[in-house]
């Protein structure tokens, strides 16, 4: 199974376009020689900064991919028996735009976050780098089906128990 993921750019260019505007504010006109020096920081930091761009799951192995704006990339593989899974119903800010991130009913959304001993390797959020709930519990349920162990004690009646 092969997960390909994509970057979202509306995101970097409001970054970008509130960088900006922050430091016109602050440094006024007088001061453009400080909105060129963070501009052209702003612009390494997120043409040189990597991000998970594909996801290969074999039944040995789990591949991922990242890459940065310039083409570089790296791999990482890691063993099956190593990885686990916890997959949980949770608050998806970002699926529904018009309600708070303070709000009382806010909207639950299918997450996978995929660990190792270490940490996360990765994590899947609806409507993030076009990801969505189908694509989330399609991987779940694959990742199951070849034998990686599914983590329930972590967030207690928000995990999603497969079958």
């Amino acid at each position: 199974m092969k997960i390909d993921l994509f970057p979202n750019t509306v995101l970097l260019i409001f970054r970008f376009i509130a960088v900006n505007f922050i430091a016109v504010i602050f440094f006024q006109y007088s001061g453009l020689i400080y909105l060129f020096a963070v501009n052209i920081t702003v612009l390494l930091f997120v043409l040189l900064k990597f991000r998970l761009r594909t996801i290969e799951i074999t039944d040995n192995t789990v591949t991922t991919c990242q890459k940065n704006y310039l083409g570089a990339s790296q791999k990482v593989t890691y063993d099956n028996n190593d990885i686990i899974f916890i997959y949980r119903k949770t608050t998806v800010w970002t699926k529904y735009h018009q309600r708070s991130i303070f709000s009382n009913n806010s909207l639950l959304g299918d997450v996978l976050t995929v660990c190792d001993k270490n940490g996360a390797l990765f994590e899947l959020r609806p409507d993030e780098n076009g990801v969505t709930d189908g694509k989330i519990l399609n991987t779940a349920s694959y990742l199951k089906q070849i034998g990686i162990k599914q983590q329930f004690e972590k967030f207690g009646e928000n995990d999603v128990i497969l079958d």
